[in-house]
């Protein structure tokens, strides 16, 4: 590798060993990978994060102080790298690897000529960072609708889920907008999401009110083998 190479692979990487949130956009269909495939998956993502300038308290005492007077949304740059293996006709196991991890199962509910429509529980785990804890978790439920144009499948999802994290359980959602361009055995993807959690703790009992959101734009360039 030249040196070259390996200073514009570093930058892209350097991201997870000092990203400020583990966000990455899903970059996701609600087609599987055909029983007995493999889709590999090379992502990179820009989230724009709110920047709260007060520290929260989530014992219901002190709220955080979004996008106040001053405050422009962070950026936070994430590469990430994916693996899908098909298990059945509508059924595919997905992996994520970024500055955390993530596995998923899609099952494809119905399958058409005109639009496709899955199902999609994942789990994530993640820290700030490689070499920092993974002390974070997050288990939602996405349902993803596909739609097959001539030249590109456009695809929508929305995906309620539960965060955990060391110092409070939240509330929240994800919701995402994308197309991909395939062509064999290849694709890109490109995908625009909105992250929004919420500062619901177990004990609080007032209105939920949101602490946190992220808009996300992730490309990815992938690659499909075997199958039937």
């Amino acid at each position: 590798m030249t040196a070259r190479a390996t200073a514009c692979l570093g930058l892209l990487l350097l991201p997870l060993f000092g990203s400020a949130c583990s966000t990455v956009a899903p970059l996701k269909t609600a087609d599987p990978t055909p029983a007995g495939g493999r889709e590999w998956l090379i992502g990179y993502s820009v989230s724009l994060v709110e920047n709260c300038d007060s520290v929260v308290d989530f014992d219901g005492v002190t709220r955080a102080t979004c996008n106040a007077d001053g405050n422009a949304p962070i950026p936070n740059f994430m590469p990430d790298f994916g693996l899908r293996v098909g298990l059945g006709d509508d059924t595919d196991l997905g992996f994520r690897l970024f500055s955390g991890a993530s596995v998923d199962l899609t099952l494809r509910l119905l399958a058409s000529d005109l639009v496709s429509i899955a199902i999609n529980p994942t789990f994530h785990l993640g820290g700030i960072g490689l070499g920092r804890p993974l002390d974070t978790a997050r288990a939602e439920l996405g349902v993803l609708t596909t739609w097959h144009l001539r030249a590109l499948d456009l695809t929508a999802s929305v995906a309620p889920f539960v965060f955990s994290h060391p110092r409070y359980n939240s509330l929240g959602y994800v919701a995402t907008l994308g197309f991909e361009y395939a062509w064999e055995p290849g694709f890109f993807r490109m995908e625009v999401s909105h992250t929004d959690y919420t500062s619901a703790t177990w004990e609080r009992t007032d209105p939920l009110e949101p602490v946190l959101k992220t808009t996300t734009i992730g490309i990815g360039v992938g690659w499909r083998f075997g199958g039937r």
